[in-house]
This record gives structure tokens, sequence and C-alpha cells, in this order.
């Protein structure tokens, strides 16, 4: 997938340190992976996801490129990142579908803030990313997020999602690479607290 801008956007996502080492066509085969996940696993086309931690805009930023019809939401908390995603989704044409929001997870208001599906590819350890997750995340929607296969009882044990209203993690490959999808059921059990107690005392 040939696109001058995309190259543009890479290069300066390099420049601020938001890639690592991953070439361009690797996080476009990433977000793609994403998407035919997504599409597997949703009934709807139209669908409001959030990407947690999205930095300039991976995977959030390719997968609104790759897929039209769904309403992204990149936040991160690093100006400069954020910067470089904000500029690429106006300059990509984007803006009808996707927003950038500079600042924290937890200080989303989840009042007027409803999510289909939460993706991230590096945010947090995995009791926390839950918890911030659960309030954002509409019942029978579904996180998304990279994860190795070989350890995942411990990463995502069905007790402590249980505990959130989610459903035991469901392990995927596609193509490269492998997900976890964890799908909320019901509304959370846990009484919701705040970002310092949730960091403190992780329920797992």
């Amino acid at each position: 997938m040939s696109n001058p801008l995309l190259e543009d956007w890479y290069a300066e996502s390099v420049t601020v340190g938001g890639i690592g080492r991953d070439s361009l066509s690797r996080l476009i085969e990433l977000a793609s992976n994403y998407v035919s996940v997504i599409r597997r696993f949703s009934n709807s086309e139209r669908l409001r996801i959030v990407d947690f931690g999205s930095g300039v805009g991976v995977p959030g930023l390719l997968i609104s490129y790759l897929e039209p019809t769904y309403s992204v939401t990149l936040v991160d908390s690093m100006k400069r990142r954020s910067a470089v995603a904000g500029s690429f989704v106006d300059l990509l044409g984007l803006v009808d579908r996707c927003d950038v929001v500079n600042g924290r997870v937890e200080e989303l208001d989840t009042a007027s803030n409803s999510f289909d599906i939460v993706v991230a590819r590096c945010f947090a350890r995995s009791s926390i990313f839950v918890e911030l997750a659960c309030p954002l995340l509409s019942v029978g929607g579904f996180i998304l997020v990279t994860s190795p296969h070989d350890d995942y009882e411990v990463r995502w044990p069905v007790r402590g999602l249980r505990k959130f209203g989610f459903g035991p993690a469901e392990l995927i490959t596609e193509g490269v690479d492998n997900f976890g999808l964890i799908r909320k059921n019901s509304q959370s059990l846990v009484p919701r607290r705040s970002y310092s107690k949730i960091v403190k005392s992780p329920l797992w």
C-alpha cells in the first residue's frame, strides 16, 4: 500500500520516537490484522474504537486509514506524538472519522465516551489496562490487544476478568500477530476507583 503521506507520517514518527524498529509495511500489516480480527468478531460495520496509548497513531490511525466505517479515537499523554498523529489525521483526510486526544486515558469522561472496542499495542499491565478500559467499553464490546499466548493465564486470569464483567480471554492468531480478545459481558462488579488506587492496588 503505497502512499507518500504515510511515508511522511512514518518519517516524522521515527523522529519523535513513536515507532520503534518496525518498518512502515510492518505497521500497516499489524493494523490490517487488527481490522481482520475486528471484522471477524464484530456484528457491526460502524464501530466506535478507542486506542489506548496510541502515540503517533499505532495502531489507531492506521486502522482508521484502512477502514473508513470505523470511528476511532486516539489517546496518548505525550504531546509531540499526539501532535504528529493529529497533523496526519488532517493530511490523510481522516478528520471525519478519527479524533486525537492528547491526555490520559483515566481522564476521559465516561459519561460522554462509550466505545465498542478498546485496542492497544503496548499500554500497561493487564489488570490496570482492564480496569481503565471497563468504564469506557459498552457491554457486548471487547478489548483487542497484542498479547503473547504463552503466559495468558497469568496475564488474563479468568477470575480477575470476571470481576469487571469480562469473559475469558480468547487467543487469536492473525497473520504473524497474536492477539487477546476479551469481551465485556456485563457491568463491572468493582466500584469505580481513582487512577492512583488502581496503580497502587492492582487487582491481580
